[in-house]
């Protein structure tokens, strides 16, 4: 399992991925696209409700985080998936830390290749 949360002054988002292999009768590929279509949401979502929450439009938030309105729009569209670095500097330029945590069971998984 792989945790996202996203800290500021006024709160975290927290989110969590699993396995659902089981539960799901699809192939592992398309497990790994949910995945990551299901992160691209959250994403947006964040973007989204952070804009919401401090009265700003898309025009005034691209500012903020040195993008441009048209990419703000993308990012709550899931139309954009920024590089880590860039998602990390959006992120700090609204004052936000982003962590990311794997559960003791992945950990042991990758100590095995250690």
């Amino acid at each position: 399992m792989i945790e996202i949360a996203l800290q500021h002054e006024s709160g975290t988002y927290e989110k969590m991925y699993e396995e659902k292999a089981d539960d799901e009768k699809i192939d592992g590929e398309n497990i790994k696209e949910k995945k990551i279509d299901d992160f691209l949401a959250d994403l947006a979502y964040v973007f989204f409700r952070y804009r919401v929450a401090h009265r700003l439009s898309q025009k005034q938030l691209a500012e903020k985080m040195g993008i441009s309105q048209v990419m703000v729009s993308k990012l709550e569209k899931e139309e954009s998936n920024p590089t880590i670095k860039k998602l990390c500097e959006m992120f700090w330029d609204l004052g936000l830390d982003i962590k990311l945590t794997i559960s003791e069971e992945d950990r042991f998984n990758l100590k095995q290749f250690m």
